[in-house]
């Protein structure tokens, strides 16, 4: 997972659409505990950026509300 969610890091790389439909085809129970990692990460490397890309994701998903800390 690490490199699917280091590739939403810039919406400009070409892998970046394939990877967001990747992702989407998971499960959401088996998706949001790496979001919530990968967000995490985002944040501690104030890095709004890769933050915004991984919230395009979770509104991809349609997920109505994700309990992060």
């Amino acid at each position: 997972m690490d490199v699917l969610f280091t590739f939403l890091q810039d919406a400009n790389w070409p892998v970046y659409d394939d990877t967001v439909d990747f992702l989407c085809s998971f499960d959401e129970a088996d998706i949001l505990s790496y979001i919530g990692l990968y967000l995490e990460k985002a944040h501690e490397r104030k890095d709004e950026i890769w933050e915004e890309n991984i919230y395009h994701l979770i509104n991809r998903l349609g997920v109505e509300a994700l309990n992060l800390p």
